[in-house]
């Protein structure tokens, strides 16, 4: 029996189809192609690897939220942070943070710690040195010095006023649980001496910052965000 035209033009196609498979098959056996691993965006250094192994994502830090010149965890200041109208009084005596009169205090948060930057003068026997002033880190719970060193002053932090840090915390009218004061430093507002005070609600995170008269005790100024 003879094939016709068209069997045989479907046989020949399904011989080249056999062989092109063929020859497929075997390249596949000797030929590597390095496809290299498609970049995951979340993954550390180590890579991503499978659930409760090592070399997994990075764990996301804590939301931060902005304060000043600062950000804190929007979790909120933890209670055992002090309060400064508690361990101020009395404290430049008892320290070795403190070398002289405190002129400022602020709240940061660095490196997942909570710290008291506390500033005083430090000059020298005799007042030889006015401008010489003495900066330090405490533990915002402990009052541990943390790290210290020398700073220059400015010329209000250099100033004599009748007013003291402690007594401006008590009139800035911190209280538990709220508002916290956060910041509070000898500053000259018009040619005045003044000291700044920043305050933060715990809960809603609003801020107020008052000007209070150095010499006096008078509350110049209030401004809230």
């Amino acid at each position: 029996m003879i094939a016709s035209p068209a069997h045989r033009t479907h046989t020949r196609r399904f011989a080249w189809a056999a062989l092109i498979a063929a020859g497929a098959l075997t390249l596949s056996g000797c030929v590597t192609v390095n496809v290299p691993p498609k970049a995951d965006s979340g993954s550390g250094s180590g890579g991503r690897g499978p659930a409760g192994t090592h070399g997994g994502t990075h764990s996301p830090g804590p939301k931060m939220h902005p304060h000043g010149d600062s950000d804190f965890p929007a979790a909120g200041i933890p209670t055992s942070v002090r309060w400064p109208s508690d361990w101020l009084e009395g404290f430049a005596s008892e320290s070795q943070g403190v070398r002289g009169t405190i002129v400022s205090i602020d709240l940061d948060y660095e490196r997942g710690q909570w710290i008291w930057e506390v500033t005083s003068r430090d000059p020298g026997e005799g007042n030889t040195h006015p401008t010489r002033g003495f900066e330090a880190d405490l533990a915002a719970d402990t009052l541990e010095v943390l790290s210290s060193r020398e700073v220059q002053l400015d010329s209000e932090e250099q100033a004599q006023v009748a007013i003291g840090i402690a007594e401006a915390a008590r009139i800035s009218g911190e209280t538990s649980p709220s508002p916290r004061l956060t910041e509070l430093a000898l500053d000259e507002d018009r040619g005045v001496l003044v000291w700044e005070a920043n305050l933060v609600d715990t809960e809603t995170w609003a801020e107020t910052e008052l000007t209070i008269d150095a010499q006096t005790g008078e509350v110049l100024r209030r401004e809230a965000d």
